[in-house]
């Protein structure tokens, strides 16, 4: 698999998901940990989680572009970044799932919120596209959200539109389906946070396409 098909897959995905008139933060990380758990017929526990050799970095789009940096190791600090999902209806190709994500620096600052969308199998790939819904950026820290290997922005968002905030996530994990439990999978995650619906879901997409290169 090549970086360019995995960055058209992730724009058009994004743009599909949510339709926004712009990002105000887009984040991802690659070489995520995977887990599955099953919990019963044609259902269980999704979780991806920064390991030993995660990077990413997190970015603030608007009113100037200002990244926090996550590099290997991350999590020795106190920061993070959990994708947790229930998934359920699984079948030999599609299943749904709905559950959180939490991203957090290294100050106790947070990005939360809800996920909810639907897996596609198409071996040997997992893709998963989501919709971001409740996020909140909590400043309980120090109200400045600061990478673990550098670079920070402020965490008021309001001149763009009250919270909760909404967005577009996608998930693309190697190796496995949820029909029996594993762990130690690699997984990749990209995703935009937006102040609220629009109609240019394009423009969502295409800048994601062309921020990052994975």
């Amino acid at each position: 698999m090549t970086k360019f098909w995995v960055t058209s897959i992730v724009g058009l995905a994004l743009a599909a998901s949510v339709a926004t008139a712009g990002p105000i933060v887009t984040f991802g990380f690659t070489d995520l940990e995977a887990s599955f758990s099953p919990s019963g017929p044609l259902m269980g526990n999704f979780l991806a989680e920064a390991g030993t050799r995660t990077d990413g970095d997190v970015t603030r789009v608007l009113p100037v572009t200002e990244t926090a940096q996550f590099a290997h190791n991350f999590k020795s600090t106190a920061a993070d970044y959990t994708l947790s999902l229930s998934i359920t209806s699984i079948t030999p190709l599609s299943a749904l799932a709905s559950g959180t994500f939490l991203i957090s620096d290294i100050n106790g600052d947070t990005i939360t919120g809800d996920v909810s969308g639907t897996w596609t199998w198409s071996a040997p790939f997992a893709f998963f596209n989501g919709v971001l819904s409740n996020v909140l950026f909590n400043g309980s820290g120090n109200g400045l959200f600061e990478g673990p290997t550098g670079g920070d922005f402020g965490m008021d968002f309001s001149a763009y539109g009250p919270a909760p905030y909404e967005g577009a996530i996608m998930t693309l994990q190697t190796g496995s389906w949820f029909t029996s439990a594993y762990q130690g999978r690699n997984a990749l995650v990209q995703g935009a946070i937006v102040p609220e619906p629009a109609s240019a879901a394009l423009a969502l997409g295409g800048l994601l396409l062309a921020r990052r290169k994975w």
